[in-house]
């Protein structure tokens, strides 16, 4: 996933430009991680789901979970939740596969690196810890 040019116009720029820091974990196999850009946390993510002994039905799932129109949808939802998860099935084992926007940037704000966004209100549907 490219990212726009971070002089451009704000009306130029993406959802994924506004992400900034991402974190991303594999609930009981593998442990948080954070990194500087949504592409390079979902890259990591992606490799790692395909490291593991999945059904050829959920490697599929996955593979259009990354999908470049994938991408923009959980950019897209982090922007709206700072959070997205799903699950990941291990035979019967269900592991929750989280990607959370670490301290976004603000959008509009003069400095991206100090600057956090958040909703103003949580979600109206029910979340699961």
């Amino acid at each position: 996933m490219s990212f726009s040019d971070p002089d451009s116009s704000l009306a130029d720029r993406r959802p994924e430009d506004y992400i900034g820091l991402a974190t991303v974990e594999i609930k009981g196999l593998t442990g948080a991680a954070t990194y500087p850009r949504l592409d390079l946390a979902l890259d990591a993510l992606a490799g790692s789901l395909r490291d593991l002994p999945l059904s050829a039905q959920d490697h599929a799932t996955f593979q259009e979970f990354f999908s470049p129109a994938g991408r923009r949808r959980i950019a897209h939802h982090l922007i709206r939740t700072g959070e997205t998860r799903t699950l990941a099935f291990l035979g019967t084992e269900a592991h929750t596969v989280r990607i959370r926007a670490t301290n976004p940037p603000r959008p509009g704000a003069d400095d991206t690196c100090a600057a956090s966004w958040r909703p103003v209100a949580p979600p109206s549907w029910p979340t699961v810890a």
